[in-house]
């Protein structure tokens, strides 16, 4: 991308941004990374991509630093963008966590893998039972033998659950009721762990 298209595609999102100056700067970074990642997509590609899911993003300023913490934290950057560009249904997600909660943004950026198990599996898509989730709670436990440790899990298995939860709400994979239900399934099963 020249420097010129660059320029014109900054400006084109400064609308998006409360701070343009800032938005720009993380952009320049997002791209370097991009561009050092090894990905098989052009520069232009992840431009355009990036810039439609901004657009639609619920806070883009969240949106776009999150982004970048997320990339930085991830093992395998090549993979990650070229799992964002090939898979867009994966970015818009990635993107909506990103931009609407900070906390999932910062329990991604804790545990980047989880955004591979939150798309590889069903979790999306099926709600969880008070007994899968005593059974997960129960298997955390078993791995370990000293108390902060197996506290340790169970905070793991914590996030892990408030993701998938928040993540089924965001997209519209389970309402109000449900989501308490889940909700309050998780706490019983963490008490009761506890």
């Amino acid at each position: 991308m020249s420097g010129d298209a660059y320029d014109t595609m900054t400006e084109s999102l400064a609308p998006l941004f409360f701070d343009s100056t800032r938005a720009t700067r993380t952009l320049t970074k997002l791209h370097e990374l991009f561009i050092t990642s090894g990905s098989s997509f052009s520069i232009e590609e992840f431009s355009n991509a990036l810039h439609a899911q901004l657009a639609a993003s619920p806070d883009a300023d969240m949106a776009l630093t999150n982004l970048l913490r997320y990339s930085e934290a991830v093992f395998s950057k090549e993979a990650l963008f070229n799992d964002l560009l090939r898979y867009p249904i994966q970015f818009e997600l990635l993107m909506k966590l990103l931009g609407f909660s900070q906390y999932f943004s910062d329990i991604l950026v804790r545990d980047p893998e989880l955004f591979r198990w939150l798309t590889a599996s069903d979790s999306l898509v099926n709600p969880r039972t008070g007994s899968f989730l005593l059974s997960e709670t129960e298997r955390a436990l078993r791995i370990f033998q000293k108390p902060e440790r197996k506290l340790d899990a169970l905070r793991r298995l914590y996030r892990r659950e408030i993701l998938r939860v928040g993540a089924r709400d965001i997209l519209g994979e389970a309402n109000l009721q449900t989501v308490t239900a889940e909700l309050s399934l998780l706490a019983d099963a963490m008490v009761d762990a506890c």
